[in-house]
């Protein structure tokens, strides 16, 4: 067991019956290696009073007795500092309650999403409601995650200031895992179109990657990351935190979130929601301060 102090990280892991938390577990266990790193386990039980008790199901000391047998094959891990299990009309509900309960600082949750990067971007109920609320930073994981990658933690970096907490954070994780931190910055041009001659598009094209870079640096050292590894990739940067994952083989990618409500969920995508959605590796989401 870690001993508590200033510089602990305390992780929740949210533990299915299924198979679907296959993958947290193992980044669990992943994490319990790291300096001052302490791992959780909580496996909550959808519990509706009203519905249940009329389809006369097991009463709920029954039911919190079957939800510890759920968590009986992870019992002599230690890994985990503390398994438990609770009830909750809601899964989020039940995670958001144990976080708050814990004091933890992370939460990382499985989800259903394919790993082939096609169709529509499928997270599961859970994982998109908790994603929505981010009641402290989420790391997703594929369901069958069995290995974490040897690489660098990614963060993703879009050059504004809500992506400062999550510098801090994807800083902390690669500290505390002994890993290297690589910030990388998608350079997304619009389309040419038919009327713009190459050669003005060309020198726009590099003026743009120029300007980035500049804001790159300032940015980078604003948020006290100024000597870490930085790259600058042309193209969405869905794709290109992808690819710069698969090729470094990282253990994880890091992303801030705008806090994008109701409406402009209709029209704006969440860059973590679609990381998480296509990607093999472990993504983490993590809320601005001045939005939490």
């Amino acid at each position: 067991m870690h001993d508590e102090n200033s510089e602990t990280m305390r992780w929740l892991v949210g533990i299915d019956a299924r198979s679907l938390s296959g993958g947290a577990v193992t980044f669990g266990r992943w994490l319990s290696g790291g300096r001052f790193n302490t791992v959780y386990g909580v496996h909550v039980v959808e519990w509706v009073p009203a519905l249940q008790e009329s389809l006369d199901q097991a009463r709920p000391a029954e039911v919190r007795q079957r939800a510890s047998e759920a968590l009986e094959p992870l019992a002599g891990d230690d890994h985990f500092v503390e398994l438990g299990a609770m009830l909750s009309t809601a899964a989020e509900d039940g995670l958001c309650d144990a976080v708050e309960a814990k004091h933890a600082h992370a939460l990382v949750i499985g989800r259903r999403a394919p790993q082939d990067g096609g169709g529509m971007v499928r997270l599961g109920r859970v994982a998109r409601r908790i994603l929505r609320r981010l009641p402290v930073p989420v790391v997703v994981v594929p369901p069958d995650l069995e290995r974490v990658g040897a690489g660098p933690v990614v963060l993703g970096v879009d050059l504004t200031d809500s992506c400062g907490d999550a510098a801090m954070v994807a800083a902390r994780i690669a500290a505390s895992m002994g890993r290297s931190l690589v910030l990388v910055h998608a350079v997304h041009p619009p389309d040419r179109g038919p009327y713009l001659p190459a050669d003005v598009w060309n020198l726009s094209i590099t003026g743009l990657h120029d300007r980035s870079e500049a804001g790159f640096t300032s940015w980078a050292d604003r948020h006290a990351v100024g000597s870490t590894e930085r790259l600058t990739v042309e193209g969405s940067p869905v794709r290109v935190l992808a690819d710069v994952a698969e090729e470094r083989d990282a253990c994880l990618l890091v992303t801030g979130s705008r806090g994008l409500g109701g409406v402009e969920r209709l029209f704006l995508s969440s860059l973590g929601s679609e990381l998480a959605g296509i990607t093999p590796r472990p993504v983490a989401v993590v809320r601005p301060h001045e939005l939490s």
